[in-house]
């Protein structure tokens, strides 16, 4: 029974499988602003310890996940350690996925194209949005307003905005606040700038227009 049993341990030695590991991505080229999935694979790897994506430039790494699993089919036993990255590519160009280090081995690069698409050519846009806080008010009573610049699908620079001035009435700027949100794969740049208004005679006050203007960037070089 011992030798029996001693024998069967050297027979799935022999048939595990030796240690290798890939890196692949679901779609290539993808689209700009939609995100994708980077596969990191180990197979049969007593080290294989999560790889550094710190090396990836350009590309946003929005989340990951794990997973071991082992399977057995007749004698062969494969071990398995699966990372999965959800990525996105804030603008069109080339990508480059270096090799990974997974343990003692490495993955093969990818190269990674992103394109905009017709429907994300015409989602690229900016607008402003302002809220009056309250509606209706009595002289020298404080108002809120809020100005806020929206950007969706498209990165600018040297953003310049009209200064914000209102004859009959005093207005201060409190603070100026910018921050980002993603949903369905679409980014967003929010500028939310809040100033205070006070009325200095009762009538009617109508906010000025304010002209926006920023310089598109693309793949590093910008375009008015």
């Amino acid at each position: 029974m011992r030798k029996l049993l001693y024998f069967g341990i050297l027979i799935l030695s022999a048939n595990t499988c030796w240690g290798e590991v890939s890196a692949w991505v679901e779609n290539n080229p993808v689209v700009v602003g939609e995100m994708f999935r980077l596969h990191v694979e180990a197979k049969n790897m007593d080290d294989a310890e999560e790889p550094d994506l710190s090396a990836i430039r350009g590309l946003q790494v929005l989340n990951r996940s794990v997973q071991n699993r082992t399977s057995i089919v007749g004698t062969s036993i494969t071990r398995t350690v699966s990372w999965t990255y959800v990525l996105l590519a804030p603008s069109s160009g080339n990508y480059l996925i270096p090799a990974l280090r997974v343990g003692s081995e490495l993955t093969s690069p990818i190269t990674l194209k992103a394109v905009d698409s017709v429907q994300n050519a015409q989602q690229k846009v900016v607008r402003l949005e302002v809220d009056v806080t309250p509606g209706k008010v009595y002289p020298q009573q404080q108002v809120l307003v809020r100005l806020r610049i929206i950007r969706t699908g498209v990165q600018l620079e040297n953003e310049s905005l009209t200064p914000f001035e209102i004859a009959g009435a005093q207005i201060e700027k409190l603070n100026q606040i910018s921050f980002q949100s993603l949903k369905n794969g679409k980014r967003k740049l929010i500028t939310e700038i809040s100033y205070v208004l006070l009325p200095e005679k009762s009538g009617t006050i109508v906010l000025p227009q304010v002209r926006y203007q920023g310089d598109e960037i693309r793949g590093g070089n910008s375009s008015g």
